[in-house]
Formats: C-alpha cells, structure tokens, sequence
C-alpha cells in the first residue's frame, strides 16, 4: 500500500515538473519571437548590404559583382535584435 502512494506522488512530482518545463519552454519562444528580426527586417537588412557593395563598386570603378560585403557581427551569428518600436508594436497587438 506504502509503495502506490509513493509511486502515486512520484508520478504527480513528474506531471507537475513537466508541466513548468512546457510553462518555461513556452515562455522563452514567446520571448524570442518579439526579440528577433522579422523576414522582412532581414531582407531589408540584407538589401542595404547588396546597395552597399554596389556603391563601393561604383566608387572603385569596377563592376557591381566583383564586390562583396561580408556579413558579420549579429547578422552573420543571426543574433540580431529587433528594433524597439518594433517589439512594442507586436507586444501590443499580441
């Protein structure tokens, strides 16, 4: 008799450990989806970089494809952040 309560409590010491762990898990994409860039915002971003390299290759006198701009810091680690206003603008329409 001793026995099924203890695996009784056991099992519900699990169900509620899971159930924080999913209460957890779903904060954390909640948290990441108003973090992180949109497509759009990424695409623009990648955008300025391809009108960048077209402008230095302008200057230089050489042809638009024989410059290349490396992507690097949050961009290249796709840790970017999303701006401000944005964030505010989808935690208000969420």
């Amino acid at each position: 008799m001793n026995s099924k309560r203890t695996l009784a409590k056991a099992f519900m010491e699990k169900v509620a450990a899971d159930q924080e762990a999913r209460q957890w898990e779903e904060l954390m994409v909640q948290l990441l989806s108003k973090l992180e860039l949109s497509e759009e915002e990424r695409e623009r971003a990648a955008g300025h970089y391809d009108t960048l390299a077209k402008q230095v290759a302008r200057k230089l006198g050489v042809g638009e494809t024989d410059v290349h701009i490396v992507v690097q810091g949050s961009m290249r680690t796709q840790t970017t952040v999303a701006p401000r206003a944005a964030r505010s603008s989808t935690s208000t329409s969420s």
